[in-house]
């Protein structure tokens, strides 16, 4: 078993008042985890914000705050979004008679993209774009469509999970 995290978040700051629970995500979870576990707070939640600062670098810098991710822009987008496409490609040179017998086509494209962008078990709960614990690849849908450089993503709660 594997734990892993997942980051409310929100173009706006949000007040801890608003923080997301481990029950709001109990409805998919049959879909990415076992369980949920629960709210971090504290140093801990800190070292995890850190550690998802570290995971989307490419895209973003935390902010002086420690609170907020700030967006890179276009170019890092541009820069990243051709390197993930790379990955895919290679990935999906490795899919083999065997493999698609293994799991249906669509399953192992979704893989390949999971697994190929940030290459990250995380989960984000984008408030006012999808409020369940999406994959890697809904958070680059959204900074895509929504973000501008300097724009901020702001961190609410940060729930372990396990998976």
């Amino acid at each position: 078993m594997s734990h892993s995290k997942i980051y409310q978040i929100s173009s706006k700051p949000i007040a801890e008042d608003e923080y997301a629970s481990p029950s709001d995500f109990y409805e998919n979870i049959g879909d990415f985890a076992d369980y949920i576990g629960d709210e971090i707070k504290g140093d801990e939640r800190r070292e995890c914000i850190e550690s998802l600062a570290d995971t989307v670098k490419d895209l973003f810098v935390l902010d002086e705050t420690g609170e907020a991710l700030v967006f890179k822009g276009a170019d890092a987008l541009r820069t990243f979004c051709e390197r993930w496409a790379s990955a895919i490609r290679e990935a999906a040179g490795k899919v083999t008679a065997d493999t698609v017998l293994q799991h249906t086509p669509r399953y192992t494209v979704k893989a390949m993209c999971d697994e190929t962008c940030l290459d990250t078990a995380k989960r984000f709960a984008i408030k006012g774009w999808c409020e369940y614990a999406s994959t890697a690849d809904e958070l680059i849908e959204y900074v895509a469509v929504k973000m501008r450089k300097g724009r901020k993503l702001y961190i609410g709660a940060v729930i372990d999970y396990h998976y």
